[in-house]
């Protein structure tokens, strides 16, 4: 049999994540080398796209057909890395190998390899369909048209840079209240009383709305001015706090090339869900097992899908 690289790189990506919980039950299997991150390789030659990189059994594998597959089992990586591509090419070495050792077992007349091979040829489809349906979509105007509508209409909004001082009981707020009072530094008291979690960085809260904090705190922190300090303890869930308001300004929508990935992402994923739906009901699907039944019903009603939308 012909070695083909690229069903080879399929079958392992995919027939690994399929079935890596039932092999962790079963036994302590060594597994296929995964592309990773960075194992110290240096940074290499500049290499053409037609470039062989190797010769697996006769089968010239370029560079393209490197970076295709690389693409394939970790997305979102480094394209034309070379160290991706070497560790790429040593899966590809240890697939070729143990493929070898399968068709000398005659495993490929096996019922379990037909049935993976299904699942491999359904799941190619799937993602080929998928890729095919979001090509350009959405498109800049759109992507704009739904900011203006949903973000760039926003009203500005008050929002404050504040910095506090949490302590765990009402007698330690208040004393440390009273000794402000008297002219103790607000720094001095926070390094040497404050549990929380920021003390070591001023108890800087950063700018907030009032929605982004809980309705004590922020109640109190709006009322204040730039420069002063809470005159009483405010409780909340956390414990008692002496605030401090550094500034206050009105806070800008996000500007469209900031908000353009999310938005991008979220209508994707709305898209994702139609199509979800679109393409199932065209299935004649039913469940003998009421239980069954019940459980996909209860699925359905709150999906759980991935970026791209499908599990």
């Amino acid at each position: 049999m012909k070695f083909d690289c690229k069903t080879a790189l399929l079958a392992s990506s995919l027939l690994f994540g399929v079935c890596a919980p039932a092999l962790a039950q079963e036994t302590a299997t060594p597994s296929i080398p995964q592309v990773e991150a960075d194992n110290g390789i240096a940074a290499g030659p500049v290499l053409k796209a037609t470039d062989v990189m190797a010769v697996i059994d006769g089968r010239k594998i370029t560079v393209a057909e490197v970076d295709e597959w690389a693409t394939m089992m970790v997305p979102g990586g480094t394209q034309g890395d070379f160290t991706r591509r070497v560790q790429t090419v040593s899966v590809l070495v240890s697939l070729k190998a143990f493929a070898n050792e399968a068709l000398a077992d005659k495993l490929d007349g096996t019922p379990e390899f037909k049935q993976r091979m299904e699942l491999l040829r359904e799941s190619a489809l799937q993602q080929l369909y998928v890729d095919k349906f979001f090509a350009g979509k959405p498109t800049d105007a759109e992507i704009k048209a739904r900011y203006d509508k949903e973000i760039g209409s926003l009203p500005k909004e008050p929002e404050v840079h504040a910095r506090h001082i949490l302590v765990p009981t009402e007698e330690e707020a208040k004393a440390l209240v009273a000794r402000l009072k008297k002219g103790e530094n607000f720094d001095t008291l926070l390094n040497e009383q404050s549990v929380d979690g920021v003390a070591a960085a001023g108890g800087d809260l950063g700018y907030f709305t009032k929605a982004e904090m809980v309705p004590e705190f922020s109640e109190a922190a709006f009322a204040l001015k730039a420069g002063e300090v809470t005159q009483k303890p405010v409780q909340s869930p956390y414990g008692w706090h002496i605030i401090k308001v550094e500034d206050m300004r009105m806070k800008e929508p996000p500007t469209l090339e900031e908000a353009a990935p999310s938005v991008k992402n979220m209508m994707r994923m709305e898209m994702a869900g139609e199509l979800q739906k679109t393409v199932t009901g065209k299935l004649k699907v039913s469940y003998p097992n009421a239980d069954v039944a019940k459980a996909v019903e209860q699925l359905a009603q709150e999906p759980a899908v991935s970026e791209d939308g499908f599990e």
